[in-house]
């Protein structure tokens, strides 16, 4: 196993992420989709604390939270989502290093960064959601109940990038490794079966009854062409989270945080570019020079990044 990712290790590193952690008020900021939800579901689970989401990033270009909150967006954990920021606690995996990267700010923790992958890496990068490191952090297993398995690795479609056709060398090595909870492990030797996906239709199925949206998605299943279920959602529409967390309490049995209503925004700018096009690319003299509140190298040689977010810091 990848010593870094030792339990002890983690916490020792990032102690905010100890489940009874007294760090700061009981405060979320989640992204918009299924792994974020699944994540500020099962950190609430496991958590003595009674915590409550006071904002979503939404598309990595707006913050919606409420004026209540307003000010307390920085002492909030910032679940599901990479903050360039010295003073927030965030917790993601997208790619957010290259060969010349320094360091990231001291309370982010990046499960790539943990890793050393950086975005020379592709084929090395996390293929899974936060929420299947989150359950190997807490030691909670996948629950015996109907449709939990098939919820848990619908985030960021992780069953589908297991299977044939994608990096199921990359999901087993990362499991098996990094994140070696023994009913992952399980689940891993099964996403490329036709019974899986079976399963996963059943799954869709039920989600529909309950109204909740598919949405597009990017990559298919081997067998049956499934495509994702990510469960975006509209922050300003609170009975739009109110509904997919009910239904994601009703199959895992967690018990979600208390979602505020947000009906105030935060705007950024979400700009992209190729990496080629800056003239002598320095990753931390872009992040100084121009403000940068979050970024991501999506694609090789491409970088995803936000401007303009400004917080109570």
């Amino acid at each position: 196993m990848d010593k870094n990712f030792k339990h002890y290790q983690i916490f020792s590193k990032y102690p905010w992420l100890n489940p009874e952690n007294r760090y700061g008020p009981p405060y979320l900021v989640i992204g918009d989709d299924l792994d974020s939800l699944l994540s500020a579901a099962l950190w609430n689970y496991v958590s003595d604390r009674d915590w409550q989401v006071i904002g979503v990033y939404h598309k990595y270009s707006e913050i919606f939270t409420c004026l209540q909150y307003w000010s307390d967006l920085d002492k909030a954990i910032w679940l599901d989502l990479d903050v360039n920021s010295f003073q927030i606690k965030s917790l993601g995996h997208h790619l957010i290093l290259n060969r010349s990267s320094q360091h990231l700010p001291n309370n982010h923790c990046n499960l790539n960064y943990i890793a050393n992958i950086t975005c020379n890496d592709f084929q090395r990068k996390y293929p899974l959601g936060t929420i299947h490191f989150l359950m190997y952090l807490f030691d909670v297993e996948i629950p015996d109940r109907k449709f939990a398995r098939e919820m848990i690795f619908s985030a960021d479609s992780s069953w589908i990038n297991g299977q044939a056709h994608r990096f199921p060398e990359n999901v087993k090595y990362w499991i098996d490794n990094c994140i070696p909870l023994l009913s992952l492990k399980k689940s891993q030797k099964n996403l490329n079966t036709l019974e899986f996906e079976e399963n996963m239709r059943d799954y869709f199925n039920h989600l529909q009854k309950h109204n909740i949206p598919q949405g597009k998605g990017q990559v298919t299943s081997k067998r049956l062409k499934l495509t994702g279920y990510q469960f975006q959602f509209n922050p300003a529409n609170p009975q739009d989270i109110e509904r997919r967390l009910a239904l994601i309490q009703s199959i895992t049995g967690w018990e979600p945080p208390q979602v505020h209503r947000l009906g105030q925004k935060i705007l950024g700018t979400r700009k992209t570019s190729k990496i080629s096009a800056i003239n002598n690319f320095n990753l931390e003299k872009i992040m100084e020079d121009q403000d940068v509140f979050s970024y991501v190298f999506p694609h090789k040689g491409m970088i995803n990044y936000t401007t303009g977010i400004k917080l109570n810091i």
